[in-house]
C-alpha cells in the first residue's frame, strides 16, 4: 500500500479517506472472519502520485468502493441456504475460519458458485454458537414440515389404534395418547430433517461469509470486505440472526445501515436465535 505524501490537490480527499477508514474500525475485537485484515494497514492508506498521474486505482479508491456501494460481480459468490444446513450436519457453521487448518480455510471459496445476486443476506456474528445458528435456521426453514408431518403422524398413530393394529396400553383412558404422542414426534423429526431436502418454489441463495468471501487469498478476501456494501445492494432480504453479542459488532451494525441505505426496498428479517428453539422445546 502507498505510503508516500500525495500531491496538494489530493491531501484533502486522502484526509477524507483516512478519517472514514479510522471511524469503520473502531471496535476493539472485530468479527473473527475479518482478522485476518491489517488494521494498522488500512489506517496507513494513502494515495501515491504515481496512481493519481496513471490513473490505477490506489487503495483508497478501493476504501471508496464500502462507502460507494458498487456492486464487485467479479466476486459476487453464493450457496443455497439448505445446503449450508444439509453438508456435513451444518459443519460451515458450527467452527469459525479462524479455528480452521490453513488448507480447509482455502477450500471454503469451493463451497460457494457465482451468482448474479443474493436472495437472503445472512448477517450473524462468529461469537454466537454455531450450533444454536444451526437448530434455529433449520426450524426457520422447515417449521411447516414440522407440524405438517408431526400431525400427520399423531393422526395415523389414532387410525391405527382404533383399527387395533397398535398393541394397547391396559390402565390408559385414552389408549391412543402413547402412540399419538410418539407418532407425532417422530414424524415431526422427520419432515423437519427432510424439508432440507423437498424441492422449494422459491430460491435460497445465501450470503455467507465463510465461503462467499475468500478466507485465505488476500487480494481476493479484500475485494471481499470492501464489498460488502455492494453484496447488500444486490440482496433481497437481510436476514438478522440475533443474539446478546449481536450489536457489538462493528461490521453487523454497518450491514444494518448499509442495507437500508443501499437496498431502500429490502426486506429485513429480524430472526433471534432464541425464538424456535423455545418454541420446539415448548412442543
Amino acid at each position: 500500500m502507498g505510503q508516500h505524501q500525495s500531491v496538494c490537490c489530493q491531501e484533502e480527499q486522502a484526509s477524507e479517506i483516512r478519517e472514514v477508514v479510522q471511524a469503520a474500525y473502531t471496535d476493539d475485537a472485530p468479527d473473527s472472519e475479518l482478522n485476518q485484515v491489517e488494521l494498522s494497514e488500512l489506517n496507513q492508506v494513502e494515495p501515491t502520485k504515481s496512481d493519481a498521474i496513471c490513473g490505477r486505482p490506489s487503495e483508497s479508491s478501493k476504501l471508496g468502493k464500502v462507502r460507494d456501494l458498487q456492486v464487485d460481480l467479479e466476486i459476487l459468490r453464493g450457496i443455497s441456504l439448505r445446503r449450508t444446513l444439509r453438508s456435513g450436519a451444518g459443519r460451515l457453521w458450527r467452527r469459525s475460519p479462524v479455528d480452521l487448518a490453513l488448507e480447509r480455510r482455502a477450500e471454503l471459496w469451493g463451497e460457494s458458485r457465482p451468482v448474479e445476486s443474493f436472495d437472503i443476506f445472512l448477517s450473524h456474528t462468529w461469537q454466537t454458537s454455531g450450533l444454536s445458528k444451526v437448530m434455529s435456521l433449520v426450524l426457520q426453514n422447515g417449521w411447516w414440515a414440522h407440524c405438517l408431518f408431526g400431525a400427520l403422524g399423531s393422526g395415523l398413530a389414532v387410525v391405527l389404534c382404533y383399527l387395533e393394529l397398535l398393541p394397547l396400553s391396559a390402565g390408559i383412558e385414552d389408549v391412543t395418547h402413547p402412540w399419538a404422542q410418539l407418532f407425532g414426534l417422530l414424524g415431526s423429526l422427520l419432515g423437519l430433517l427432510g424439508s432440507l431436502y423437498l424441492p422449494r418454489c422459491s430460491p435460497d441463495i445465501a450470503f455467507l461469509d465463510v465461503v462467499s468471501i475468500h478466507q485465505t487469498d488476500p487480494a481476493l478476501m479484500e475485494r471481499g470486505i470492501y464489498g460488502l456494501g455492494g453484496f447488500l445492494r444486490v440482496s433481497r432480504e437481510l436476514r438478522v440472526l440475533w443474539s446478546p453479542p449481536y450489536l457489538s459488532r462493528l461490521w453487523c451494525v454497518f450491514e444494518l445501515a448499509a442495507y437500508r441505505t443501499a437496498n431502500p426496498t429490502g426486506n429485513i428479517t429480524l430472526a433471534p436465535l432464541f425464538v424456535e428453539l423455545w418454541m420446539a422445546s415448548k412442543r
